[in-house]
């Protein structure tokens, strides 16, 4: 595993209960119906504490990855010192997030998905659910040096 590479959580934390949480999106002006799970990667660099969030938009209607996210529960002072740089520009904001990664998977539906999972974002269980798996995923990297 390389370690600048982003893993899902599964692959990492294959035995820690709940894997992803789903969005079921109904009525949509931009979205066919469905349900469509979150899956959540992370860095995979053991000692790395960026702090973000790789969300993964995907629905069993619909092969591969229709969104790919970025989001980080810090404040925009975090990874302007965690990036060294001198001021917050557009590649900070876009880590700290929501948005859409740059230069990642992204579809029609794309817009539309991060407006929902935006929203998702502000629940403090789902923002908490997501934290919990930052700290296992990076647990489990410490402990077994993959």
């Amino acid at each position: 595993m390389k370690s600048k590479e982003i893993v899902p959580f599964y692959e990492v934390c294959p035995n820690a209960g709940e894997q992803m949480r789903v969005m079921p999106v109904r009525n949509h002006p931009r979205l066919p119906d469905g349900d469509y799970g979150l899956i959540d990667g992370f860095c995979a660099d053991p000692d790395c504490d960026c702090r973000v969030i790789y969300i993964f938009v995907v629905s069993a209607s619909r092969p591969g990855v229709l969104a790919s996210i970025t989001f980080g529960w810090e404040p925009l002072e975090f990874y302007r010192k965690w990036m060294r740089a001198d001021k917050v520009d557009d590649v900070i904001r876009d880590l700290k997030g929501p948005a859409l990664m740059p230069m990642a998977p992204q579809t029609e539906f794309s817009h539309a998905l991060l407006e929902l999972v935006a929203l998702r974002l502000k629940e403090r269980s789902y923002v908490d659910f997501l934290k919990r798996h930052y700290q296992q995923f990076k647990d489990a990297l410490r402990r077994n040096r993959f």
